[in-house]
């Protein structure tokens, strides 16, 4: 069994971060710090790996956190919130557990989208096995919305836009649905 297997499967609570929908969240945020990372998956420069306790570490400017989903999920939105309410901006990607303690107690304290579909964690041939969302903490925490068309986030510039391109607008409207 290799790396990428044991990271797609129940043997593990890491799922690594799809690169494509990070770049998305990237163009809106700016990602200083990954704050929660194996050095194979860290999808900024600076980064806080496993053997760095990204819990014990300080939150500061935009960060990005793919918390494992296991049990300690709790701890780090705990974390999110406080490093939110601390002045940094945190945008987490968890699986979107609306019954359970650690979403009721930090999730709902930030700015939650809920993701159409499922994603497709790393080099996955499948997609997970549950929805996820982004959960945003801090200042700017409200910049983003998610295309209706392609689920990818984007900045929204106007309160009513729905989608992230004019190729995105194109296929909503060949749908039979306005933009």
């Amino acid at each position: 069994m290799t790396l990428a297997d044991v990271h797609f499967s129940s043997a593990t609570d890491l799922w690594s971060t799809p690169q494509e929908f990070f770049d998305s969240c990237d163009k809106i945020f700016s990602f200083a710090v990954d704050v929660c990372a194996p050095a194979d998956n860290a999808k900024c420069a600076k980064y806080f790996a496993p053997e760095d306790d990204g819990l014990k570490q300080e939150w500061t400017g935009t960060c990005w956190c793919n918390p494992p989903y296991g049990r300690g999920i709790g701890k780090w939105m705990r974390k999110a919130w406080e490093s939110g309410k601390a002045g940094a901006t945190v945008v987490c990607l968890v699986p979107a557990r609306v019954f359970t303690r650690w979403w009721r107690d930090h999730a709902t304290k930030g700015h939650v989208r809920f993701l159409r579909g499922r994603l497709k964690f790393g080099d996955a041939e499948s997609s997970a096995p549950f929805p996820s969302a982004l959960v945003t903490f801090g200042a700017r925490k409200r910049h983003m919305k998610l295309c209706v068309v392609c689920d990818n986030p984007f900045a929204a510039e106007r309160s009513h836009a729905e989608t992230c391109s004019g190729a995105c607008r194109v296929r909503l409207h060949r749908q039979g649905r306005a933009a």
